[in-house]
């Protein structure tokens, strides 16, 4: 397959890129979603709710940089 789209015009190569890239996102998304669904991101909610408990909101890049996921 990599062979396949090294021979790939330019043009048809970075339109390929561009599906995969949105392709990609939409995996994540679906996957994000199924975790939270199922309970997987519970521990991560309880966490960011107790430690805001009292506390001005943090934005959620700042929250995750201080964690340390296993």
């Amino acid at each position: 397959m990599q062979s396949e789209i090294e021979k790939l015009p330019r043009e048809e190569f970075w339109r390929l890129a561009d599906w995969i890239a949105e392709r990609r996102a939409v995996e994540w998304d679906e996957q994000i979603e199924a975790d939270a669904q199922n309970g997987k991101l519970q521990s991560l909610y309880d966490k960011l709710a107790g430690e805001n408990e009292g506390e001005d909101a943090a934005p959620l890049d700042d929250f995750l940089d201080k964690q340390k996921f296993s």
